[in-house]
């Protein structure tokens, strides 16, 4: 329990972009969880510290972190857990503009959320890939996967999404 409450801690710094804390309230869950071997904390531990690396553009340090999450929810078989890591890592790779590699990182994220039936989560990585094939000036794929997106966003309700992809489009 207080591991979850430290790396929920470092998060809440990391939305208010206190970062010394959270990387403070992170490394602290990220030792107990290790000291306690508990998993699924090192994971979600690792993914706090990642974010508030990524926020910091160390661009570097968010993906050893990011994959120290992911190393664990493979091991634990954590389905979701991967899902949101090679998404994390997507992210990063698109930000460093290396379009190959992010695209393979997304592409492998869509397959395990259409294999768990996450639709939201579907969504926003057909926008994701919609934005990496934008920087790359990919029109006719960036068309395709905003408009996939759209209907997504419109099956689910989501008005915010349906704003955002008309706006992409």
């Amino acid at each position: 329990s207080k591991v979850v409450h430290l790396y929920q801690l470092a998060g809440e710094f990391e939305d208010f972009w206190c970062f010394e804390k959270g990387i403070y309230y992170g490394t602290e869950a990220l030792k107990l969880a290790h000291e306690l071997n508990f998993k699924k904390g090192i994971a979600n531990a690792s993914n706090s510290l990642g974010n508030i690396y990524h926020l910091k553009s160390d661009f570097p340090k968010a993906l050893e972190y990011y994959f120290q999450a992911l190393k664990i929810d493979e091991e634990l078989n954590n389905k979701s857990g991967i899902a949101i890591r090679l998404g994390n890592i997507g992210v990063i790779y698109n930000e460093q503009e290396d379009y190959p590699k992010a695209l393979d990182y997304f592409f492998k994220v869509m397959k395990i959320e259409e294999e768990l039936g996450d639709k939201k989560e579907i969504e926003l990585t057909l926008g994701n890939i919609g934005v990496v094939y934008y920087k790359q000036k990919d029109f006719q794929k960036v068309l395709y996967y905003f408009l996939k997106a759209l209907d997504m966003a419109g099956e689910l309700g989501d008005k915010n999404g349906v704003a955002i992809y008309l706006g992409n489009i």
